[in-house]
């Protein structure tokens, strides 16, 4: 799987108004956050996995998925679930992924002033915006090299704690942000961001570890629950 997940919105929803899509929008990612916990149970039953050497796992709590992680497996794919369903057992595994990442690497939360989402948006790539095909991804790398998310959406304005831009029909949300330190004094921020089109079907989770501040563009690693401990 991607270090980024498809969030699959109504097909109903174009020409809503923007105070609607974000409100939905907003229930979903508050969902998507909420639902990772030390279970993995759905409808009362341990999630299964198709793995990559295409054989299945079973899974009820992140000790069993990082487990399964740690034994060398990776997951393809999330089976026997409604599409919403599937997208909070990902978020769900991913955070299982993050305790483990955090113990293996004796890491310590601690609380830090998270980045504001302007500053992120300023400060990510541009082929990290929501993207929705390969040549446009070309397109962006092509026009936009060197060049950040804002770059391509200079309208984007706030609107409550989202961005929306007019240009190109997006918006960006901060999930999450996490901060810790490693018994070398390292500090580790994480941060998850979403994505979403205002007028479609289509919204993106990309979390990604913020490895320096120093240049323009942030130096990041994208993370996802194959990651790697």
């Amino acid at each position: 799987m991607p270090s980024w997940c498809i969030i699959r919105l109504p097909v109903n929803w174009k020409g809503l108004p923007h105070e609607v899509l974000y409100i939905f929008f907003t229930v979903l990612l508050f969902s998507t956050n909420s639902i990772a916990s030390a279970e993995l149970v759905f409808d009362d039953k341990p999630l299964t996995l198709l793995l990559s050497d295409n054989n299945q796992a079973r899974v009820a709590n992140c000790s069993d998925f990082i487990a399964l992680r740690k034994s060398g497996e990776t997951v393809k794919d999330i089976l026997d679930l409604t599409p919403p369903d599937q997208d909070l057992a990902e978020a769900a595994l991913f955070d299982c992924y993050i305790k483990g990442y955090v113990i293996e690497n004796q890491l310590h939360e601690i609380k830090s002033q998270k980045p504001s989402l302007g500053d992120i948006l300023r400060h990510l790539p541009a082929t990290e915006k929501i993207i929705s095909s390969d040549e446009e991804m070309k397109k962006i790398a092509k026009d936009f090299k060197d060049r950040s998310i804002w770059d391509t959406s200079p309208d984007l304005v706030q609107q409550d704690d989202i961005f929306v831009s007019e240009i190109d029909y997006t918006g960006y949300r901060l999930i999450d942000s996490r901060t810790y330190i490693s018994p070398q004094n390292k500090k580790i921020e994480i941060i998850t961001l979403g994505s979403f089109a205002l007028y479609g079907t289509e919204g993106t989770r990309k979390n990604y570890i913020i490895n320096s501040k120093n240049n323009t563009l942030w130096d990041i690693s994208k993370i996802d629950m194959n990651s790697s401990f």
